[in-house]
This record gives C-alpha cells, structure tokens and sequence, in this order.
C-alpha cells in the first residue's frame, strides 16, 4: 500500500490559498478545473512537488517541503492549476512503479473519493498511470460507505449489514472508464504521456487491479486470491 499525503489535498491548498484575494468572485474547484484544461500537458514546463505535509511514499521524507519549479513571467494560474494535478498524479505513478518493481502488476485502476466527480482527473490518472480508469457507483463518498458498512457488521446487526458488504462498491457496475492513449515509444518510470484526449487503446491484460481512495494506490487482489 502507497500513500500520498498530500494528493487532493494539494488542490484544495490552492483554492484556499487563493481564496482571501478573490471576494467578489469565489474560487472554486470548478473555476480551476477550467483553468486546468486550457494548458497543455506539462504546464508549459511548471513542476510542482506536492509534498506539503512531507511526504511518506514511495520515499519516506516527513521533512520534504512542497515546490513549484520552472516559473516564468508567462505563466498564469491555470499553468499552477495544471501542475498542481499534474505533481500530485505522477507521484502516484512512482507509488505504482514501486508496486511494479514488487511484481504486482496491474491493468486497471478503480478510482474512488472527490475527485472522481471531475473528468480531468480521471483522464490524467489514465494518462500518467498508462492504466484504464474506471469508477464505480457512488465513488465519490467511497471512504464513508465503506466506513458505514465495517460499523454495520462489527455491531452485528445482522444479515441486512452482511448482504451489502459482500455486494461491495467494488462489485459495482463502473460508471465510468478512461483510457490512457496508445504509446508511440516506450516510456520510462520517470515519464508520462498525458492529454486530455480520451483514447481507446486497451492495456496488455494483467493479473491484478489497482484501488486510488484517499489519496492512497494499493494493489488490488480479485476476489478469492
């Protein structure tokens, strides 16, 4: 199991950041999302490390300190918007190669939390894992149902609880499913290929599935294995 500290939190940092200085016009995720997706993938060269509560994967470093890297005059907000999404899902993807290097692969990501109500996020985590992206119903408060449900059965309700926990939000029909497009060269950990652009290439068939909730990567077993 990876977990990145900071992930959505980091975009909620820069809403709040920007919060004080735009009284008349509120700032929203919705307003930065836009921004987002008018600047290229790479942010015209911005980079920003997400590591504003330290960071504990896939390197445990509590003393690393958040950046941005690459700022010039002509970069705006939505470049900072772009590379804010951007830092957060390529240290995910340095979660998954480490899970890679463990002999855990994976084929598709089941994705889950606040993020997942937003197309641009799923997109880029298709892009930057190289992986097919997919939700599933009610993935957007995916922590809280299964908090919900682990009470249910720990207090020994009875069967009512038991029945949807084994007919779990992960059985769910998927809602919805990106693709990451079809590489024209090979890439190495420390790439990615992302766009905006949905493409329709399927990945090599794996054994395992991999679980985003919370900011966190695991690998994911089938059930029975």
């Amino acid at each position: 199991m990876g977990v990145s500290l900071s992930a959505g939190g980091a975009f909620q940092w820069l809403r709040d950041a920007l919060a004080p200085v735009a009284t008349a016009d509120p700032v929203s995720f919705e307003k930065l999302v836009a921004l987002a997706k008018d600047i290229r993938p790479g942010a015209e060269g911005v980079l920003f490390l997400p590591y504003l509560l330290g960071e504990r994967s896939p390197n445990l470093a509590p003393e690393a300190s958040a950046s941005w890297v690459g700022l010039t005059p002509m970069h705006h907000l939505g470049h900072l918007a772009r590379s804010v999404l951007e830092g957060v899902l390529l240290n995910m993807r340095e979660i998954l190669e480490v899970c890679r290097q463990a002999g855990l692969e994976c084929d598709r990501v089941v994705a889950s939390g606040g993020a997942t109500s937003e197309t641009l996020w799923l997109q880029m985590l298709a892009d930057v894992l190289g992986r097919e992206t997919v939700t599933v119903t009610g993935a957007t408060e995916g922590g809280a149902y299964g908090a919900a449900l682990a009470t249910g059965v720990a207090s020994a309700i009875g069967a009512a609880w038991t029945r949807p926990c084994q007919a779990s939000a992960w059985s769910a029909r998927s809602s919805r499913t990106r693709r990451p497009p079809a590489p024209t060269t090979p890439s190495s950990p420390g790439t990615a290929h992302c766009t905006t652009d949905s493409g329709r290439s399927t990945p090599p068939r794996r054994r395992d599935g991999a679980v985003v909730q919370g900011g966190g990567l695991r690998p994911r077993r089938h059930p029975g294995r």
